[in-house]
């Protein structure tokens, strides 16, 4: 966080906030007021997105937020429900190894949890080959049995895996 927030104080219609829970050091607290950087403090042991969301809406009148988060709060936004609209930008190019972020880092799906399910909106390509994928988030698939959704779920049970069930989307 630090050194970047300066650069949006230029961007017309930018705004800030930085959202931390009752845990927060409070050096890094201090550095935000001196900084001037605007925080909003909720929860405990974590950031409750949902009453941030909440906040926001019944002190600012905030209806829309874009948020461009790593895979972490990505993930947070999606288990708790707080996404609508998914923007996917696929660069050419492949990166690998087992501790590169990926879209949406959270908790594995347990048994009763499924997959979220997306309906396309709009689809780009630019002449470099980059792929731009807008879906609006319908939420849990509600039927995994049936087909004609598009989806398939299978549960595969293998001795080898390190966890009793995954599932497959297909």
């Amino acid at each position: 966080m630090r050194g970047w927030a300066k650069e949006f104080d230029n961007l017309p219609g930018w705004h800030i906030l930085i959202l931390v829970g009752y845990h927060t050091p409070r050096d890094y607290l201090g550095y935000l007021h001196q900084e001037g950087i605007p925080y909003l403090m909720a929860g405990d042991g974590h950031v409750d997105l949902e009453a941030v969301f909440k906040r926001l809406h019944s002190r600012l009148g905030v209806d829309c937020i874009l948020a461009t988060p790593g895979g972490r709060l990505g993930g947070a936004l999606l288990r708790a429900g707080l996404i609508d609209e998914v923007n996917i930008e696929i660069v050419p190019g492949l990166v690998g190894g087992s501790e590169t972020p990926s879209l949406y880092d959270s908790p594995d799906l347990t048994v009763n949890e499924l997959p979220t399910k997306l309906d396309l909106l709009s689809t780009h390509t630019d002449r470099c080959g980059h792929v731009w994928l807008r879906y609006r988030v319908l939420g849990p698939i509600k039927n995994p049995k049936r087909c004609g959704d598009g989806y398939r779920i299978a549960r595969h049970h293998h001795p080898d895996f390190k966890r009793s069930s995954h599932y497959v989307v297909l």
